[in-house]
């Protein structure tokens, strides 16, 4: 059994990050916002994890590449992990952000 959280927008901001619960297995890389009539794709673009008191990330480009980041590790680099967002891991994920695709309005 799931947990749905249902929002609703007035207008629609160009990021969204959305706190995530333990448990999550799959991250949808496409949300679909409704508001004031219109609707608008938001894509997945960055995890944040915590995990033994350090915070680490991945980051998705507009092309889909996923990149890796540890400040204490990487320092101020990315780190490429591939192309197939499906890969993203889940486990110690705390927040996803998603960015407004301001190409497909609707």
């Amino acid at each position: 059994m799931g947990l749905v959280r249902l929002f609703s927008f007035v207008l629609h901001p160009p990021l969204i990050g959305v706190e995530l619960w333990k448990g999550l297995r799959v991250l949808e890389p496409i949300l679909h916002i409704d508001a004031n009539g219109s609707r608008r794709l938001y894509n997945l673009r960055g995890v944040i994890y915590f995990s033994c008191d350090h915070f680490t990330a991945r980051v998705v480009n507009c092309n889909g590449m996923v990149w890796f980041h540890d400040g204490l590790f990487t320092g101020k680099r990315l780190v490429y992990e591939s192309s197939n967002m499906s890969s993203i891991p889940t486990g110690d994920s705390i927040l996803v952000i998603y960015i407004r695709d301001d190409s497909h309005v609707t």
